[in-house]
């Protein structure tokens, strides 16, 4: 039980952070609305992200929605012998249920997803998609790690 309380830890705090922020635009910035954080570098812009990852595929947040629930699932379950066998898939586990969660409550209760971190050359994203991304990455390590480990 103690080796699923941290990453839990880390998942409730991520969501919550995650809710907090996006909180924090909707109050300050109407849609498409832009705040110069450090010139030339970041912005705060409000979009509503009907699609994918960086406004792919616009206007199938149902869809996104249930392929995320099914996606994560397979994965906790199929993998979690695995998963929890090392620290950082753990936590890597969980930073990504994190930031999927915190899309996934954006499709629920709004029908899109709030992104709001802009840096220009790329789409507009969020701390949800950050917290996604790293959890991929920690967890791709943990196969490598396993996989070498094997050979």
């Amino acid at each position: 039980m103690k080796r699923y309380l941290i990453p839990g830890l880390i998942f409730s705090f991520l969501v919550i952070l995650d809710q907090f922020f996006k909180y924090l635009v909707i109050m300050s910035l109407s849609s498409d609305d832009h705040l110069t954080i450090l010139p030339g570098i970041l912005w705060l812009t409000c979009v509503r992200n009907t699609g994918a990852a960086f406004g792919l595929a616009k206007g199938i947040s149902f869809y996104i929605s249930v392929v995320g629930i099914l996606g994560l699932a397979i994965i906790f379950f199929w993998y979690a012998d695995l998963i929890f066998k090392y620290r950082y898939g753990a936590y890597g586990a969980s930073i990504l249920a994190a930031g999927a969660l915190g899309n996934l409550i954006d499709r629920l209760k709004f029908g899109y997803v709030i992104d709001y971190l802009d840096v220009g050359f790329w789409p507009v994203f969020n701390f949800a998609d950050i917290c996604i991304t790293i959890g991929v990455v920690s967890i791709l390590i943990m196969f490598l790690k396993e996989l070498k480990e094997k050979c």
